[in-house]
């Protein structure tokens, strides 16, 4: 538990540069990984819980100020595509369709049943190493394909206007064309959060994921704690 505190450190930390939304879609977001062994998964959640999900009596409490929490249990489908050469991989970066349902409260939630094209890339440029960008484009699946970028796994995923917008961002950050990009592997996991808010506004979060992948006979299985300001 004591990772999970220093993590908290952390965050507070961190919280004096800056994590913000530009208002041309562009999202810098700042992680903090920390590997769990499956047989404490338990253990950490109720941590996790009374900690930092309940106000009245975990730390955010004696931290002052106007902090709130709420918690979360979702399950995400995620497809990663690469390049042969895997020049994403190479690059720290990631091209991600994200299929998302929350299992907590379900249709009430506004991002329940939603498909999101991700791209995530590295900030070399970047004087703190944790930072990455992010760009959402949402996944469109009406309309019957009628060209070969209809049929690419993924830009066929996204709307025409969107696509020269991938594109570009591919070619510009990191010199890759984005038709060049296939199927890599897919994941499946268990997100349990707890979201905490600080004057109204998003702070933090800290998110147990419980992921799994497979391919034919072949399975990988890790559980992960992520610490991420907002």
């Amino acid at each position: 538990m004591r990772s999970a505190s220093t993590a908290w450190l952390l965050i507070l930390w961190l919280s004096g540069t800056a994590l913000a939304d530009d208002p041309g879609g562009l999202r810098i977001e700042n992680e903090f990984k920390l590997s769990i062994p499956p047989e404490d998964l338990e253990d950490v959640r109720e941590y996790l819980r009374a900690r930092y999900g309940e106000v009245e009596s975990g730390i955010l409490r004696e931290l002052g100020g106007d902090f709130s929490a709420r918690i979360s249990d979702e399950w995400f489908r995620d497809r990663y595509f690469d390049t042969e050469d895997l020049r994403l991989l190479e690059a720290q970066s990631g091209v991600r369709a994200r299929l998302r349902q929350n299992s907590s409260i379900g249709r009430a939630d506004p991002k329940h049943g939603r498909e999101l094209l991700q791209l995530k890339l590295n900030r070399p440029s970047d004087e703190n190493a944790l930072n990455r960008s992010e760009i959402k484009f949402a996944v469109d699946r009406g309309g019957v394909p009628d060209g070969p970028l209809d049929q690419h796994p993924v830009l066929g995923l996204i709307d025409n206007d969107d696509r020269p917008l991938v594109i570009a961002a591919l070619q510009r950050e990191l010199r890759v064309d984005a038709t060049d990009l296939r199927p890599l592997l897919t994941l499946t996991q268990r997100r349990w959060r707890v979201y905490v808010s600080r004057d109204g506004a998003p702070f933090a979060t800290l998110t147990l994921d419980e992921v799994r992948s497979r391919w034919f006979l072949w399975s990988v299985d890790f559980v992960e704690l992520e610490i991420e300001l907002n």
